[in-house]
């Protein structure tokens, strides 16, 4: 029997199975898909006897037989994770990175390590700008459609291009500490392993990853691209920008060329799972 004291309930939002698999599959020489539990119960057994004395006796033993229970159980991803992060646990292989993380502490950092981060996730200001156009056009569609003009509808449908073209490799996140927001991770997450809409995806979460890039200073980090593989020089970024400049208010804050690229102090992870 589990003890409840030492299960952790998780409600996964990313979950990468193939990483947890590849893993385990290492740590444990093969994957364990099942596993068969057998519980042994044992009845009390009573001896007794009758019958007259000096001439006839009789004895009797009553009771229960041995019962065997066989419990077969499947491996789940809560369950194989729960796995991974005992192994990693125990043997001190995964860092955790909070609010107190300092210089110090982000130096020693290395490509490869596996941390746990208290993260605050969210998305770049440009996406986030052209998620609102999208479901505003959807809403002023629904309950007004006349009240667009032919040069807004090509504009609204510009746009929906171009979220949907952003969103081709995945959704770009950035991962700041809740009350610590100079130290920065950025990522990319294929839609495939993602478990919920996209903007349930914000928010404060714990993040299980692999440290895969350390950002130099002069290097930067695209939270948005135009077209994937696509990189734009600052000139061209600002061109782009221009169009959001007299966005009406409900849309909200014009977006920056910082909110669009992230720069060092920052780091590039390969995500495995993300929860509460």
């Amino acid at each position: 029997m589990i003890e409840l004291e030492n299960v952790t309930l998780r409600e996964y939002v990313y979950f990468d199975r193939e990483k947890v698999e590849d893993f385990l599959s290492t740590i444990e020489d093969g994957l364990r898909e099942e596993r068969t539990e057998i519980e042994r119960k044992h009845g009390s057994k009573v001896k007794g006897s009758a019958g007259i004395p000096h001439i006839a006796k009789i004895e009797g033993e009553k009771g229960f037989s041995e019962n065997e229970l066989k419990i077969l159980k499947t491996s789940t991803n809560a369950s194989l994770f729960q796995r991974l992060y005992n192994y990693l646990d125990e043997q001190n292989m995964i860092n955790h990175i909070g609010d107190s993380v300092n210089e110090e502490i982000w130096g020693k950092i290395k490509v490869g390590d596996l941390i746990e981060i208290d993260a605050n996730i969210e998305f770049s200001a440009l996406d986030s700008t052209i998620e609102s156009i999208t479901n505003l056009s959807t809403f002023i569609k629904q309950f007004n459609p006349k009240g667009m003009n032919k040069k807004a509808k090509e504009a609204i449908t510009g746009f929906q291009m171009l979220n949907q073209q952003s969103s081709k490799e995945g959704f770009n996140i950035k991962i700041t500490l809740p009350n610590n927001s100079k130290f920065k991770f950025v990522t990319t997450l294929p839609e495939k392993n993602t478990r919920v809409s996209k903007n349930e995806l914000t928010g404060n979460y714990k993040v299980i990853c692999r440290i895969q890039k350390i950002l130099k200073r002069n290097e930067k980090f695209e939270l948005f691209k135009l077209m994937p593989g696509l990189k734009m020089n600052r000139k061209t970024i600002k061109e782009f920008l221009k169009i959001f400049k007299d966005m009406p208010p409900i849309i909200g804050p014009a977006p920056k060329i910082e909110d669009l690229q992230i720069s060092y102090p920052a780091m590039v992870i390969t995500p495995i799972v993300i929860y509460r």
